[in-house]
Order: structure tokens, then sequence, then C-alpha cells
């Protein structure tokens, strides 16, 4: 069964992962969580509860194999076995988030973007939304990001429903209607701005 983990570890194991990297680059084979902790500059018990939920326990006096333990922190977050992810809003957001690189690295593969009317331009893997339904089902999408206006959001959002997405990224600003097996994740991006303009004031 999958292990539910917490936001904050998901976010520290693309660290981790960076950081093996850099190690093996050098030579080194084996590591330990206490001196992961120590060069990361995370609390060592939560390093090595980590550690241990993705990749069981280090050996005494030798710690992980660096590979290995690379190897399984990938496999964790599903780079051996990426989900498809579409976008619906090929505006400005839209067509950033597909053209982004990275998230590849978390197990998710963004191959398409939709919109009623296709934005002037180059762009690649940008369709008509009249193509929707049967791109995901064609693809096996799973995964839907919604960058359309608040107005058109619920609309946007039972389109992908109907189509057999499961999980829904949702960058409009208003709450969505789903039933209760559909995932879904609001990402305010007004409201981290506001957070980091209210750090500056502290």
């Amino acid at each position: 069964m999958k292990v539910l983990i917490s936001r904050p570890m998901l976010e520290r194991l693309p660290v981790y992962a960076t950081y093996l990297e850099k190690l093996i680059e050098t030579g080194v084979n084996s590591v330990s969580s206490s001196k992961i902790a120590k060069d990361l500059k995370f609390g060592e018990v939560q390093v090595r509860k980590e550690l241990a939920m993705v990749s069981g326990t280090g050996k005494p006096r030798i710690g992980y194999d660096a590979e290995k333990l690379l190897s399984d922190i990938r496999i964790f977050l599903g780079e051996d076995k990426p989900c498809e992810a579409v976008i619906v809003g090929a505006g400005k957001l839209g067509r950033a988030l597909l053209g982004y690189g990275n998230f590849d690295k978390v197990g998710v593969k963004i191959s398409a973007a939709f919109d009623i009317k296709i934005p002037p331009g180059r762009n690649e893997n940008v369709f008509s939304l009249d193509c929707f339904n049967k791109y995901c089902k064609e693809h096996s999408v799973s995964i839907g990001i919604i960058t359309v206006p608040a107005t058109a959001a619920q609309t946007v959002c039972d389109i992908m429903i109907d189509a057999g997405i499961k999980a829904i990224w949702n960058f409009a600003p208003m709450t969505l209607h789903v039933p209760s097996n559909i995932a879904v994740i609001n990402e305010k991006l007004s409201i981290s701005l506001s957070q980091l303009r209210q750090q500056i004031n502290m």
C-alpha cells in the first residue's frame, strides 16, 4: 500500500536526491543519515525517520549505499513510473507550467495543454479543448491542472472528471465541488505572496 507522507517531507525528498547525486559524482559510495542531516542542516531524527520510510535503515557504521538510496528515493517519488498530467488553460501560467522541465523529478509528466482558443505563436503540445476527452482516455491521464479564470474552473473540473481524471491541481481562485474519490489541491498564489510580504514586515 502506498505510504502517505507529509508535504514537508515530500518537499525534502528531492533535496535528498540532489544531494546524493552530487555526492555520487564525487565518488562517495556510502553516507550516513547523520552526515546528510548535518550537510543539509535538517534534524537528524527527522532525516533518519524519513529515509527509513523510503529505503529502510542503513547499515551500522556504514550508513546507506548512496546509489541505492538515490534509486529508492526516485522510485518512491514515482520517477520510474510517471503519471501523465494535462493542463486546461493555455495562457501564460498554463504554458509556463507546460514548459517547466522538473516535474518528472516528482513522477509527473505534463504532456499537453488545452484551451478553447489556441493562443498565437509557437504552441507545441497545445490543443483545442474539443480533443480533451479523447486525449485523456487514449493517454490514461490521471492528473488535471486548472489554469483558467475562476468563472470557468468548475466547468473545466467537471470536464476533467468526465474524462477519467482522478486528481486536480487547481490554480483558479475558487473552491471546486468534486466527488469524494477525486483529490484536489488548491494552489493559492496570492496567499503565498501575501505570506512573504508579511514576513518582510515582521
